[in-house]
């Protein structure tokens, strides 16, 4: 499955640029030496209680990853082979 990899965090943008926004970005070790990390933007949510929304988002790489390592037995449990299943786009 492609996705963008590397960590996903949030951040708040800073005031200035705009109120209650908040970013979900990607983070990279970038191999160039001038540059430790790469950061690539994956959303911008700007709702008052998307800061749950932006958590649960941010960590849908590691869940997913963390799914496709349990043994192929409990894969098969509905609710995680649903997960996955919509993960991959395969409801």
């Amino acid at each position: 499955m492609n996705y963008t990899k590397g960590e996903w965090r949030i951040r708040k943008k800073e005031p200035w640029q705009q109120n209650d926004v908040i970013l979900i970005e990607s983070v990279q070790v970038n191999p160039s030496p001038d540059v430790s990390k790469r950061s690539t933007p994956i959303a911008t949510m700007t709702r008052f209680d998307d800061e749950a929304n932006a958590r649960l988002i941010a960590a849908a790489p590691e869940m997913y990853e963390a799914l496709k390592m349990l043994p192929e037995q409990i894969q098969w449990i509905p609710e995680v082979a649903n997960a996955i299943a919509k993960a991959e786009g395969v409801e």
